[in-house]
């Protein structure tokens, strides 16, 4: 499986759980707040945050009618399950059953403690450390409000700090094909290209690491792409996504686009076109940045993306 993949890549509306909860890609108001809520939500109540007053954690079954899906939804993700924690005690489950040779095949590559300087980062080479790393992601992520940087317990304190927050108005799952004849040259429709391809390229990379091990061949490719996931998210992502919030749809003021994470490239029709190459995928989003120069208004924008055209040029190549 693949993370750059037309059928891997999360689309919206979606839904999860075998409560088919809401899966919307969406501004942080009180409705998606409580659709994560749910998502995360711990099997058994367990205490708060000691940095939080009791009887503050909202209660998942409680929440609005608004934040269940529409029935038509096709997009499932763990259907089968009641809980992000019952997903996790079947995979614990599983890892039982596999003897320490089904880890033991591709130690070189995956991400250490040597990639990314954290001395607690998971290894894994048998039974016993997949188990390991299991319990660390159940701990500090899904389904445990005891730890006070849990998903849950993060959900929790936006949710009833969320009044003092400003929201942008921005289309709810937008779809980069609908941007298409909504802004002059169709510069929104262009952005939003080049952030679909930028996702796109990130996933890739990221793929292209788990298959590059730390062997003398090959240990530049690997360093390269390293460098390369942090550079594509903070130099080209976040940019590209700050310019597009700033963009008015159809000329009404209090609307603005908003990142699309689709997949790319797709047909006019929306059906998706065969995954590129690296090569092709970072050639492809070079043009698309260049295309969107040219519909730019400012010049202050257009700089802005010739500096993003440049750095995409000389420090994320996909290759050395």
């Amino acid at each position: 499986m693949d993370l750059y993949d037309y059928d891997v890549i999360p689309r919206y509306p979606g839904h999860i759980l075998v409560q088919k909860i809401d899966m919307n890609l969406d501004r942080a108001n009180k409705e998606n707040l409580e659709c994560f809520l749910q998502i995360e939500a711990p099997d058994t109540p367990r205490p708060p945050p000691d940095n939080d007053e009791p009887g503050l954690l909202p209660d998942p079954s409680k929440l609005s009618a608004e934040a269940m899906f529409r029935a038509t939804a096709t997009n499932d993700l763990a259907p089968g399950y009641k809980s992000i924690g019952d997903f996790y005690d079947d995979l614990k489950k599983g890892l039982k059953q596999l003897p320490d040779s089904a880890f033991a095949h591709n130690k070189d590559e995956q991400f250490s403690g040597l990639d990314f300087f954290d001395d607690q980062m998971v290894v894994i080479t048998d039974q016993a450390s997949a188990l390991n790393a299991l319990d660390t992601i159940i701990e500090q992520g899904e389904g445990n409000v005891a730890v006070p940087d849990s998903h849950y317990a993060v959900f929790v304190k936006l949710y009833l700090n969320r009044e003092g927050w400003a929201q942008l108005k921005v289309p709810t799952n937008p779809q980069t094909k609908d941007y298409k004849g909504h802004s002059d040259k169709d510069l929104v429709y262009k952005l939003s290209l080049v952030f679909d391809a930028g996702f796109c390229y990130l996933l890739q990379t990221i793929q292209r690491i788990w298959k590059t091990d730390r062997t003398a061949n090959k240990i530049v490719l690997r360093l390269l792409l390293l460098r390369n996931v942090h550079a594509i998210m903070t130099n080209v992502l976040t940019p590209v996504a700050n310019i597009l919030v700033r963009q008015r749809l159809d000329n009404d003021k209090n609307r603005v686009a908003a990142p699309c994470f689709n997949y790319y490239p797709l047909k006019d029709d929306g059906k998706p076109e065969n995954p590129l190459s690296p090569r092709e995928l970072y050639t492809r989003l070079c043009q698309l940045v260049a295309n969107a120069i040219l519909a730019s208004p400012t010049d202050d924008m257009k700089e802005s993306l010739s500096q993003m055209r440049d750095y995409i040029r000389d420090k994320i190549r996909p290759e050395p």
